[in-house]
């Protein structure tokens, strides 16, 4: 019954995960794709931690949640319009959800409805980090197999792409363009492949070194033909460091690294060339979105303008000179973003994170399963300050999900099967109806080297020798054959 119950835990993550690397790609607000997903999360992790025994949870994954839906919630709270006026300046103040001049209450948001939203998203995903903490690592390990089937997907979808089209987007599969792989984002394709480069440089440096080396070389042209400059650099840097902090180097001869070495070279200097090729004014724009985005910040903060509505709050504060002809969604930088949106109670809560990372890993960094689950967060981490891969919902259950690894309990070997117990043999009692000769053959279950059968054996080994011959010669003369 308890392999059972295991067995439909697995599945049922592993299926949630499948479905979410095939549709949840993409990156514009209420999508019903990802609507859909948050349902059968909602449904998935529900039906696990009501039916599952009680398992200790960190205190740190279940309490750093629930500060940060506290923190959301309070901006769609509604607030005595003399306290929310305090805190709104007046140029943002007229795009401000206020009823108008006479209202008691106000939102100290700039997009109540998308505050919602993103308080809905966080929330399942909070729901989803407190299911898999309750899992064993084993458990955990178990659902690899899963995400690597939508991560082989995503990478032949990638290859077809690249080879057919160069991702030209296609708008005829989900409800949002394709671009790359399953994504709307070449660079969150591109985040994917990050996060799947620390496990294939671990196992590059493990036995598996020929199958692992492949799929990492087929990774990293993947990341060139995507054209992302911060993609290439983060996964030459990921790749070097995963298999060197395994003990990588150690075990290739001097010109096999120079080789790999010259090899990385070229590919960078190639991806170089065709980011500045492709996006020559790249920089410029990610520039201006910063410099508008801090000004943003200087005018909201404390709250900030509010979880979701950095769209609104960044057209209040560009420039004429800085519009483009597609208006701007995300500031490329999801730390300033947060910040835009939450205002220093984001930004507290953004340090909050990194504390509890960081105690985490002085209290555990160590073997390939930490150690890849750090490197995967790290990637996004990284990539993070350039794009926006959480705003994804594939790559934020993905986030997640290294998150609960690196918090599990490593255990240091697999568990074994336990066979069952056989039942004791029974006892074997003397007879008293049987010579001491017998009772001895019996209980060592040795058979004497006779023809005769076992019924016979024990009857004649029960009669007791008569007359006044010695003993060899009266058994001798019964065991004779009889005339």
């Amino acid at each position: 019954m308890k392999d059972s119950r295991s067995r439909a835990v697995t599945w049922s993550l592993g299926a949630l995960f499948i479905l979410c690397l095939f549709i949840g790609g993409g990156t514009q607000t209420s999508l019903i794709t990802d609507a859909i997903i948050e349902m059968v999360t909602i449904f998935v992790c529900v039906g696990i931690l009501f039916t599952k025994q009680s398992t200790a949870i960190d205190r740190r994954l279940l309490v750093f949640p629930l500060i940060v839906m506290a923190a959301m919630a309070m901006q769609a709270a509604p607030l005595p319009i003399g306290l929310a006026e305090r805190f709104w300046p007046a140029a943002a103040r007229s795009a401000w959800a206020v009823s108008g001049d006479g209202a008691k209450y106000g939102f100290a948001t700039i997009n109540l409805a998308a505050t919602i939203g993103a308080l809905a998203c966080v929330a399942t995903a909070s729901l989803l980090l407190w299911t898999l903490a309750s899992l064993s690592a084993w458990q955990l390990r178990a659902l690899l197999p899963f995400i690597g089937v939508g991560v082989l997907a995503n990478v032949a979808a990638g290859l077809v792409q690249m080879s057919v089209n160069h991702f030209e987007p296609v708008s005829y599969l989900l409800p949002y363009e394709v671009q790359a792989g399953f994504f709307a984002n070449q660079n969150h394709f591109a985040t994917l492949l990050l996060m799947t480069l620390p496990p294939l440089a671990v196992a590059a440096a493990g036995p598996s070194r020929l199958a692992a080396g492949l799929a990492l070389f087929i990774a990293l042209v993947l990341l060139l033909a995507v054209g992302s400059a911060a993609g290439v650099v983060v996964g030459f840097g990921t790749a070097f460091l995963s298999f060197g902090l395994m003990g990588g180097f150690r075990s290739l001869k001097p010109a096999s690294l120079a080789a790999m070495i010259c090899g990385c070279g070229a590919l960078a200097a190639a991806a170089a060339y065709n980011v500045a090729t492709k996006h020559p004014n790249v920089n410029a724009g990610r520039l201006d979105f910063l410099r508008t985005s801090l000004d943003a910040i200087r005018d909201n903060p404390v709250f900030g303008a509010g979880y979701g509505g950095f769209v609104q709050a960044y057209q209040i504060y560009e420039r004429t000179a800085d519009i483009y002809g597609e208006y701007v969604n995300h500031a490329h930088n999801d730390y300033i973003e947060l910040v835009v949106e939450g205002g220093a109670v984001a930004a507290a809560l953004i340090a909050l994170y990194f504390a509890l990372l960081l105690t985490r890993l002085s209290e555990r960094l160590r073997g390939p399963v930490s150690l890849t689950a750090f490197l995967c967060i790290l990637v996004v981490l990284i990539h993070s300050a350039v794009d926006y891969p959480l705003r994804t919902l594939a790559i934020l259950y993905l986030f997640v999900y290294a998150h609960a690894v690196l918090f599990a309990d490593e255990p240091s070997e697999a568990p074994q099967p336990v066979a069952p117990r056989r039942p004791p043999p029974p006892p074997v009692f003397p007879r008293a109806d049987i010579g001491p000769d017998a009772q001895a053959l019996i209980k060592l279950q040795i058979k004497p080297a006779t023809s005769a059968p076992e019924s016979r054996i024990v009857e004649l080994a029960s009669r007791r020798p008569s007359g006044q011959g010695s003993r060899s010669g009266s058994t001798s003369q019964e065991l004779g054959p009889s005339s």
